[in-house]
């Protein structure tokens, strides 16, 4: 399971607040039942991580 947090503080218009500056927190948790028995700041990895592993490009080319 993996997650990508993006971290804004409450307003409008997110995606035009998002700048290189904006916190990111990425999580690469595997989905078995001893998962929980690690912080799941153990986890953290990096966006471009989750890109490789994925397949999936979550750059946003509007942002910023």
């Amino acid at each position: 399971m993996w997650k990508v947090i993006v971290v804004l503080p409450v307003g409008s218009d997110d995606i035009s607040r998002i700048t290189a500056q904006t916190r990111v927190i990425a999580v690469w948790i595997s989905n078995t039942n001893t998962a929980g028995e690690q912080p799941w700041s153990s986890y953290r990895v990096s966006v471009d991580e989750i890109e490789s592993k994925t397949g999936f490009d979550l750059q946003c080319s509007g942002c910023g």
